[in-house]
């Protein structure tokens, strides 16, 4: 065949000939020869990257391929790895010699294709040669991975090391991404080696150290097939033969290894997250819940914060909480002198959030004072909540972020959380003179640092009413929750209803005057009416309620129209609130004044209640009574403006009603009347409805 190709090259003088030439012996070598030699030779599967998105299901599983790798490196024979796929046979050397050949006058973009080719026959000194020579030549401008391993593979067959290293190296630097399956191509080697001593080792250190989660599951699951690898041969075999004491003893190490990395894969995950982010307080604390015990547990929170940069947490509160939990767990198992020693390390932190070092303070003060009593814990807060001269300078600093940022140690005064307690404690103590000064200054400390609540306001009122029993002191400090919240509408409504009930509520002791809580009323509505963004009615109502107790609880003219004015100002958005107030005023005015006071407010209220059905139901209440006053035209005059509201098929209340009516009173021209109304609105109406369709669709 070689010299038929030569003698047709040399006869054929056209030179774009000879690629038909060459065809016929490149289908011929791939068709015939080349299957014959692959057939001889190793598993492609062995020089390739098994990824498991590219795997068909045809494939053998990795743990199989382990498995014949192992089993060659343990029970074949040594020269295994020198002879195998090594002979010389004429068909080997033939095809390559004349790839080779071939090589040197191919298109550049089948070079790859040839070099593949060339691989496949198995003799090295020439896939080694041809590869150095046309894989990195200029022709060659598109060299796959898939070539770098079967180069790879070719030197580590010719035992040529440094060269293997050199190329690894490159291959590394230009695949990043193949780092792990890199690495495992690399053991596979050492298993073909005989190299096996160390590769757990080397699997669980490169376990340690990956860098992603899908590198970190690729090499774990291949250390898990590794393992069950020996593990299954060396089992199989033992039936077989006698296995050496070496091999005994193999074996109990990669169960004992296969055991170690099923039981640290979670700890193993969580290195891996810490590794990425070890600033991440939530991935430290999943690591320390997966310690069995306290002693454990300990130590890892000492790993953590030892590790974590305090600047880089980003979540406020978390780290505080952290060194918290840390000292917990001594005070827990009353090592109280170690707790308080993590706590005052804990407190010497720097935070940039003020959360976390009142998180610690806080639970710190807590455990005092449920050990050791609220005197150790006051004295604790009181100590921390000092308040420096520049303490608005220290504020503004620490919220504008000023370089170099300022830690919340400058700030931790500032603390209403801490304020709060420190609240807490002082007014569980006896009413003494110290204490209750004490308790008087820390409310107007808080609110001279403007961190005042409406809630702190309101138990800085109830102190002096409930505990000091000064509840007109307390009305001042309401004075002054107005004063403080006057741009929050519904803040200010909450502050009246808290101040008018507590002024209901004490004035037996205070002795405030009624015209002075008619006053607050006013003042109360006054400053609510005009914002018409929140429903007062319980104003209304309240005030209606004081002006009925001071009457022995009976309405008077003055309650009525207290709630005929909330009917009256409230917003139309409010309607339900508007029409029970006009509801209450009609109940109260018919018991106090009898049906016929009730007309100027039914007919307020009926021109101002919508929608227009519940308006027809105040037309119908109002034309019941002036039925039962006996009033027909006023009834007949009602019930006509009630039918124009409503188109008669959505007014049948009315209509049934009317016809009643005039059923008991009146006579045949009155009913003929309505009728005709009637039939005269349900055109009318009708018309209309058509008109409004027939507009809109247009």
């Amino acid at each position: 065949i070689r010299k038929s190709l030569d003698a047709s090259l040399k006869r054929v003088k056209n030179k774009s000939k000879h690629a038909d030439i060459w065809g016929n012996v490149l289908n011929f070598l791939k068709e015939k020869l080349i299957p014959v030699c692959s057939a001889l030779g190793e598993d492609e599967e062995s020089i390739s990257f098994n990824h498991p998105e590219d795997n068909d299901g045809d494939e053998k599983s990795e743990l199989e391929k382990l498995e014949i790798l192992v089993y060659k490196s343990l029970f074949g024979s040594k020269n295994d790895h020198e002879n195998d796929n090594n002979d010389t046979d004429m068909v080997n050397v033939w095809a390559s010699q004349l790839l080779e050949r071939y090589l040197i006058i191919c298109p550049p973009d089948k070079i790859n294709d040839i070099l593949l080719l060339l691989s496949k026959t198995y003799d090295y000194p020439r896939i080694q040669s041809c590869f150095k020579k046309f894989l990195f030549s200029e022709r060659n401008h598109g060299i796959t991975i898939s070539l770098y391993l079967i180069y790879l593979n070719c030197l580590d067959r010719l035992s040529l090391f440094h060269e293997y290293k050199e190329l690894m190296k490159g291959i590394k630097e230009k695949y990043p991404k193949e780092e792990i399956n890199l690495f495992i191509f690399n053991i596979n080697r050492s298993i073909k080696r005989s190299n096996n001593a160390e590769l757990s080792d080397k699997l669980v250190k490169e376990l340690e150290i990956t860098k992603t989660l899908k590198d970190f599951m690729t090499l774990y699951n291949y250390s898990i097939d590794f393992e069950q690898a020996y593990i299954n041969i060396i089992l199989q075999e033992s039936k077989i033969i006698e296995v050496s004491q070496n091999l005994k003893e193999d074996l109990t190490y990669h169960i004992s290894q296969l055991g170690r990395l099923l039981d640290s894969k979670d700890i193993m995950i969580s290195d891996l997250r810490l590794r990425q982010n070890p600033n991440s307080i939530i991935y430290w604390r999943d690591k320390i819940k997966l310690k069995n015990n306290k002693k454990e547990r300990a130590e890892e929170y000492g790993t953590a914060l030892a590790q974590i940069n305090s600047l880089k947490v980003n979540q406020p509160g978390e780290l505080g909480k952290l060194w918290s939990e840390y000292a917990q767990l001594y005070w827990d198992q009353n090592y109280y002198s170690a707790a308080r020693k993590l706590y005052e390390t804990a407190t010497k932190v720097p935070y940039p959030f003020l959360e976390d070092l009142e998180m610690i303070y806080f639970q710190w003060a807590d455990n005092e004072l449920h050990t050791f009593g609220k005197d150790k814990a006051l004295n604790m807060l009181a100590l921390c909540l000092k308040v420096p001269e520049s303490f608005e300078s220290d504020i503004t600093k620490f919220k504008t972020k000023v370089k170099p940022t300022p830690l919340a140690q400058t700030v931790l005064f500032n603390s209403l959380k801490l304020w709060n307690l420190y609240l807490d404690l002082l007014e569980s103590k006896p009413l003494t003179e110290t204490n209750i000064k004490e308790t008087i200054n820390a409310y107007e400390t808080i609110i001279r640092l403007k961190l005042v609540t409406p809630l702190v306001f309101v138990n800085y009122a109830d102190y002096f009413s409930t505990n000091l029993h000064k509840p007109m002191e307390s009305y001042k400090i309401y004075e002054r929750m107005l004063d403080s919240f006057s741009q929050s509408v519904e803040i200010k409504y909450e502050i009246w209803m808290n101040y008018l009930s507590d002024v209901i509520r004490d004035r037996a002791t205070s002795g405030i005057g009624k015209e002075s809580i008619r006053e607050l009323f006013e003042n109360c509505i006054s400053q609510l009416k005009v914002q018409d963004e929140i429903d007062i009615i319980q104003v209304y109502l309240h005030f209606n309620s004081f002006e009925e107790a001071e009457n022995q609880d009976k309405p008077t003219r003055q309650s009525i129209n207290i709630l005929l004015e909330g009917a009256r100002f409230l917003a139309d958005k409010f309607m339900n609130s508007k029409i029970k107030l006009w509801q209450l005023s009609l109940d109260k005015t018919m018991n106090l004044l009898g049906p016929e006071a009730c007309r100027p407010i039914f007919e307020e209220c009926i021109q101002k209640i919508t929608p227009d059905s519940k308006c027809v139901e105040y037309v119908l209440k109002y034309a019941s009574l002036e039925k039962d006053l006996k009033e027909w035209r006023r009834v007949r005059g009602l019930l006509q403006y009630g039918a124009r509201l409503i188109a008669p098929i959505n007014n049948a209340a009315l209509w049934t009603f009317w016809e009643n009516f005039e059923v008991e009173t009146g006579d045949e021209v009155e009913y003929k009347k309505m009728l005709i109304l009637k039939k005269q609105l349900e055109d009318e109406m009708i018309v209309n409805t058509e008109e409004i369709s027939q507009q809109a669709v247009s």
